[in-house]
C-alpha cells in the first residue's frame, strides 16, 4: 500500500523538535570544548558562534530515518 503525504507529517515535526533540543543541548558542550567560531576577516557575525548546526541535522537526520524505517513499511 501507497503512502500518503500525511503519514509523514509527524516524522517531520519530530525531526524539528528534535533539532531544536539538540542545538540548545550541545550549545554549552560545543562553548565548552571551544568549538566556536568567531568574527574576523570576512565573517561579520557580532560574537563567538557554536559550530553544531551540521552535527545536530546530522544526527536528527539518522534519528528520523531510522524511526521512520521501522514504523512506516
Amino acid at each position: 500500500m501507497f503512502n500518503t503525504l500525511i503519514d509523514y507529517i509527524p516524522y517531520g515535526f519530530f525531526a524539528g523538535v528534535l533539532t531544536l533540543v539538540l542545538a540548545m543541548i550541545l550549545q554549552p558542550i560545543a562553548r565548552f570544548i571551544g568549538l566556536m567560531d568567531s568574527p574576523g576577516g570576512r565573517k561579520k557575525h557580532a560574537g563567538n558562534i557554536p559550530l553544531i548546526g551540521g552535527i545536530c541535522l546530522y544526527i536528527t537526520f539518522a534519528t528520523t530515518f531510522f524511526a521512520a524505517s521501522k514504523t512506516i513499511p
